[in-house]
């Protein structure tokens, strides 16, 4: 081979990391930051368009809640935006736990 042809193939790898793989890899970190903050409580949009409040989280899973009454259980990876974030009560309960507040 002459060195025209390998920096050819050094410039294709080049521009297939740069268009395919940086993005995926970023895609993927940004779900599982999006996965790792879901908590009972927050408001999520999943990949269907429903907005659902979350009950409970369960391995790769949530059970949400459609409505009042009306239960669905979803993969986390359905979740494509945290609308509003769970709210913090649990810290709020450890903190009165630890200082003997009733």
């Amino acid at each position: 081979m002459d060195t025209t042809t390998l920096v050819m193939f050094a410039l294709l790898a080049a521009v297939a990391y740069l268009l395919i793989i940086r993005p995926s890899m970023r895609r993927k970190r940004e779900q599982a930051a999006l996965e790792a903050a879901l908590g009972p409580g927050a408001t999520v949009m999943l990949a269907s368009g429903f907005i659902v409040t979350v009950l409970d989280v369960i391995d790769d899973r949530v059970e949400v809640s459609l409505s009042p009454g009306v239960t669905a259980v979803a993969v986390k990876a359905a979740v494509v935006k945290i609308l509003e974030p769970a709210a913090r009560l649990v810290d709020d309960e450890a903190d009165d736990a630890g200082t003997g507040a009733s």
